[in-house]
This record gives C-alpha cells, sequence and structure tokens, in this order.
C-alpha cells in the first residue's frame, strides 16, 4: 500500500513538473483589455486651436511690443514641433511648408503687417485641417 501511494505521489508531482513546464515554455504576450492609439485628427485639431489662440492673442492686442510679438511667434512655431510637421508633411508638403514658413515669417513682421500675417496663418491651418481629418 505504501509504494502504491508513493506512485500516486510521483505520479502527481511529474503532473504538476509538466503542466509547469508547459505553462512557463511559452514566449507570453501582454493582453490588454484595449490597445488605445492616440488620435492624430483630435491631436491636430488641439493643436490648430492652440495655434489659433496664440496668434490671435498676439495681433488683437494693439498695444504689444515688437519685442512681445517675436516671444509670441517663437512659441506659435514651437507648438508645432517635427513629429507634427513630419505627420503633416506625408499628407500634404506644400501646406506644410506654407505653414512653417508662416509661422517663422510672423517673427519679423511688423505690427502693422502682423493682423495679415496671422489671417494667412489661420488660412493656411483650415487648409491643413482639411488634409489631416478623415472625413
Amino acid at each position: 500500500m505504501l509504494v502504491v501511494n508513493i506512485l500516486f505521489e510521483v505520479k502527481k508531482l511529474l503532473v504538476v513538473i509538466l503542466s509547469v513546464s508547459i505553462i512557463f515554455s511559452y514566449n507570453f504576450v501582454p493582453l490588454h483589455a484595449h490597445n488605445f492609439k492616440t488620435n492624430e485628427s483630435a491631436s491636430f485639431i488641439s493643436l490648430a486651436d492652440q495655434l489659433k489662440a496664440t496668434l490671435t492673442a498676439m495681433s488683437s492686442d494693439d498695444s504689444i511690443n515688437p519685442v512681445a510679438i517675436t516671444q509670441q511667434a517663437q512659441y506659435a512655431r514651437a507648438l508645432l514641433n517635427e513629429s507634427v510637421v513630419h505627420e503633416l508633411d506625408e499628407r500634404n508638403e506644400r501646406v506644410t511648408t506654407n505653414l512653417v514658413k508662416a509661422l517663422d515669417s510672423l517673427q519679423y513682421v511688423s505690427r502693422e503687417e502682423l493682423k495679415a500675417n496671422v489671417s494667412m496663418v489661420f488660412d493656411i491651418l483650415s487648409e491643413a485641417t482639411k488634409y489631416q481629418i478623415p472625413y
């Protein structure tokens, strides 16, 4: 009887060892309930709104000095980082080039030219939004 019990225990131990070795021999891939990707359209709309807010504040203040204009223009240009430029460039290179040039040129405009240049940036942003947001 003792031998039978020992064999039964050894058999159970072998089953456990075999089961554990099978379980841990596979490469586990982490499973997630959801795999959310960033929504590029929403990110771009947010960026466009940030640019518009910055530029509207800058162009609506008639008493703004040239140093402040330059600082705000540099901030607006910094919002358009390399990853955004790359993403826009994939969809429409001309619009991307025009937007970058227009934002860069804002740093050097006079107060008199500011509103016209900001309006031009708004037009380019509207066009970029058309290409960036799928229908």
